[in-house]
């Protein structure tokens, strides 16, 4: 067995020996994964040519031949800077070619046996098939069995899938998933053993096996992941074992992820079930619902990821003013604290500066409120829904801080410990170091992560010295 990091929760995984892939090609497993920086380097492969083939993070390339042994070509179709290429991260040599569809030869890993959504290059290149949770399909041809082809636009959640926005995941991708099961009846067996599987009927969540956690179902509610049938009709109330969805970056879709609990776990924003407050995990509060109700600042309410009648977790600090649309374009004395509209700092009133959003981050200090549309939440085209905002002085708590873009340029700001975000070493305060991230990894020396400072993705800059080895 390999152990390798899983780049998706900061945990070590032990991993089987790569499949075999392509004409006796292997997949290797992705090493030092965030480490290379994606360069455009003019390694156009013209088959039956000289020049050399494209190593990884680097580009451009068009098919998966025009890549080194191993490596695959990542298709990148959108000209709004949102596709990542998995294992590697836009310096700032490749800013420019992040908006430009630019190819990049890549690495793919197999993680096939965690259920992870992974973009493994494209399904259907020389009869391979993806299995459950790779991508990208495009249609169910692409897929291995009797798995079809989910399509998707961002980073949607795949039923029996987990790791939606991750590091191995790629906006927009589309991702093989197994036809839904049945729910079905459990035996007296599996309660008293406590290994229920997906889709079976449960008391509570010992019941269930594994991660898999229990629905605790009112009349007729849906159940995320599972097909109610004439045996076991929707129209009843057993509750059932389900596989509970995250969503990156708090990313404000109304999601049941089962009981929340002090002792269990927290549910974030516009997560549930809650029964009260202290199920929230940090200064949320727990929004009782009869049905469906509007969860202020979430949205799908109703949609295929919410329970009838659970409770929500939402921000309802009305200190923290809400995020807003500015009705004037590119203000004399710059946006107002949380006006959208900016595109540097230099956009943003006084000491105020500009929140850059990739599309799925909350803002640090606002909030978004009842009238945010789901539209200004996802940030289609870069830099279309940033914000200005306050930064906070942080310094000495040693919490995870996005304070704006840290910058090595003239008039730049250096970050400290804890703070970002950095796009490289340079950006950070002399000995200390760029923590590359995905989502909310943890980041050495610092606490805090995926709190009210935080921001999803953003690069944090830390002291090495505080690594063991």
């Amino acid at each position: 067995m390999t152990v390798v990091e899983d780049i998706v929760n900061g945990s070590t995984v032990k991993m089987r020996k790569p499949r075999p892939f392509l004409d006796g090609q292997e997949w290797n497993l992705i090493f030092e994964p965030l480490d290379s920086q994606l360069k455009l380097v003019g390694c156009d492969y013209m088959e039956g040519g000289s020049e050399e083939k494209c190593a990884i993070c680097s580009g451009d390339c068009d098919r998966d031949e025009q890549c080194e042994g191993g490596l695959r070509c990542a298709q990148r179709r959108l000209l709004n800077g949102r596709e990542k290429v998995p294992g590697c991260f836009f310096g700032e040599d490749s800013s420019v070619q992040r908006l430009l569809a630019t190819d990049y030869c890549f690495l793919p890993v197999d993680v096939s046996e965690k259920r992870l959504i992974n973009y493994i290059g494209e399904c259907g290149f020389e009869d391979y098939k993806c299995k459950q949770c790779e991508g990208s399909c495009r249609n169910d041809d692409d897929c291995e069995g009797n798995l079809h082809c989910v399509k998707r636009q961002r980073f949607e959640a795949v039923e029996g899938c987990s790791g939606a926005g991750g590091d191995l995941d790629v906006y927009g991708k589309n991702v093989c998933s197994a036809i839904l099961p049945i729910v079905e009846f459990s035996d007296d067996g599996c309660t008293v053993n406590d290994d229920c599987q997906i889709c079976n009927t449960c008391g509570n969540d010992v019941d269930c096996n594994g991660d898999l956690r229990c629905a605790k179902r009112s009349f007729g509610s849906h159940v995320q992941g599972c097909l109610f049938d004439s045996e076991l009709p929707l129209l009843s109330s057993e509750n059932v074992c389900f596989l509970p969805l995250s969503f990156p970056g708090n990313a404000g879709l109304v999601s049941y992820i089962g009981d929340c609990r002090r002792n269990k776990y927290l549910c974030g924003r516009c997560e549930g079930g809650c029964v009260s407050d202290s199920d929230c995990a940090g200064n949320l509060s727990c929004l009782e619902r009869d049905g469906v109700e509007h969860v202020p600042g979430c949205y799908k309410e109703g949609g295929q990821w919410d329970m009838a009648g659970s409770g929500i977790c939402y921000d309802a600090n009305l200190v923290k003013p809400e995020l807003r649309f500015y009705s004037v374009t590119n203000p004399s004395h710059g946006y107002p604290n949380c006006a959208k509209g900016c595109l540097d700092d230099a956009d943003c009133r006084g000491l105020l500066r500009c929140a850059i959003r990739e599309g799925l981050e909350d803002v640090p200090g606002c909030r978004w409120g009842s009238n945010s549309l789901i539209e200004d939440f996802y940030a289609s085209v870069p830099n279309s829904h940033n914000y200005c905002f306050k930064p906070s002085d942080l310094e000495g708590l040693d919490l995870v801080n996005y304070v704006g873009e840290c910058s090595s340029k003239a008039n730049g700001y250096l970050c400290g410990a804890c703070e970002g975000n950095c796009k490289s070493n340079s950006d950070c305060k002399f000995g200390y170091k760029c923590k590359h991230r995905s989502s909310f990894e943890q980041v050495p020396g610092c606490g805090g992560e995926r709190g009210g400072r935080d921001m999803y993705g953003k690069g944090i800059c830390y002291d090495p010295s505080l690594i063991t080895v």
